[in-house]
C-alpha cells in the first residue's frame, strides 16, 4: 500500500464527546486481523493511536480514537524548546524502530504530520497504522 492513497481515505467523524479519524479500506485491500489482534496488545498501544475495526458487507473501516490528542502538524506550530522538538523526533524514531523489530510493513505506517498525534498528558507521539 502507498501512503499517498491513504490521505484521501481519511475522514474526521465527531460522535458525542469523541473524535475519530476513520480510514476506509479499499475494495481490493483487506484488514490483516492477526496484525489487528497483535496491535490491540497493551504493549503496542504505547506507539499507536487506539483503534477499532468494523466490517460490513460493503465496507471495512478502521476508526482511530483521536479524542484529546493534538495533530502533530498543529502541535509543531506552538512555541517549543529544542528539547521538546528532539523528543518528538525521538518518539517517531522509537515507533519506526519498533515496526522494524516487529516486522511491520512501513507502507502501513501513516507518516503524515496531519495524521500523527501528540498526547499532551503522556508527552508522547502516537501514529496511525493501517
Amino acid at each position: 500500500m502507498n501512503n499517498i492513497k491513504y490521505m484521501s481515505s481519511f475522514k474526521t467523524v465527531y460522535s458525542e464527546n469523541k473524535t475519530f479519524l476513520v480510514f476506509s479500506v479499499g475494495k481490493r485491500e483487506e484488514i490483516n486481523y492477526s496484525q489487528v489482534q497483535m496491535l490491540e496488545n497493551d504493549m503496542y498501544r504505547e506507539y499507536f493511536v487506539p483503534f477499532q475495526c468494523t466490517k460490513t458487507s460493503n465496507t471495512n473501516k478502521i476508526s482511530f480514537d483521536i479524542s484529546g490528542l493534538t495533530s502533530l502538524s498543529e502541535y509543531l506550530k506552538s512555541d517549543m524548546t529544542q528539547e521538546q522538538y528532539f523528543e518528538i523526533i525521538s518518539g517517531i524514531q522509537k515507533i519506526i524502530s519498533f515496526c522494524k523489530e516487529a516486522y511491520f510493513s512501513y507502507d502501513n505506517l501513516v507518516c503524515n504530520p496531519k495524521y500523527m498525534y501528540y498526547h499532551n498528558i503522556q508527552k508522547r507521539i502516537l501514529m496511525a497504522y493501517v
